[in-house]
């Protein structure tokens, strides 16, 4: 079975940054567009999650496409920075009393919305966090996929006849 590529790897994270952006557009819409999706307001952290995943969609999107494993670092620290502000966000609604400052719509505790259990800040972590796993296990996937190489290349070389004699075509 071939190992993912680090690009298309990057792809994946791409694709679940997406998938995430139009479920955090969903719950708020786009009211200049005309469109009232759910209709919540995003709190403070909500916002902040946004401004680091958004970038992931077009950074990790672009690698993808252009076949760039360079676009492996920045998109990790946006994630883990991501997963952090989601991490604490998640635990606020869990523990109000960690609440650092005063949300501008409220608490940035309230939980407005579930899918079997899991708030939005729990989604948005979920997703960081498939993010960030993809994105570092690419690089290790891509030096166990080159030292399987390299095993294999040693095998075959072990594997081979020794080589003849110029004089007399027969080995000494």
């Amino acid at each position: 079975m071939r190992r993912p590529t680090v690009p298309e790897l990057a792809g994946l994270s791409g694709l679940v940054a997406l998938v995430a952006t139009l479920g955090s557009l969903n719950f708020s819409g786009i009211p200049a567009l005309g469109w009232a999706g759910m209709g919540l307001v995003p709190c403070d952290l909500c916002w902040y999650q946004r401004i680091l995943m958004y970038p992931l969609v077009v950074i990790l999107g672009a690698g993808w496409w252009r076949r760039d494993a360079g676009v492996v670092l920045p998109s990790l620290v946006l994630a883990a920075a991501g997963a952090l502000v989601a991490a604490y966000h998640s635990l606020l609604e869990w523990n109000p009393t960690w609440e650092l400052g005063q949300c501008q719509i409220g608490s940035c505790a309230a939980r407005p919305w579930t899918l079997a259990g899991l708030s939005i800040a729990n989604l948005s972590f979920a997703a960081f966090a498939a993010i960030v796993l993809l994105l570092a296990l690419g690089p290790w996937m891509v030096r166990a996929q080159a030292a399987s190489k390299e095993d294999d290349a040693g095998t075959r070389e072990a594997r081979l006849p020794a080589p003849e004699d110029d004089a007399g075509g027969q080995a000494r």
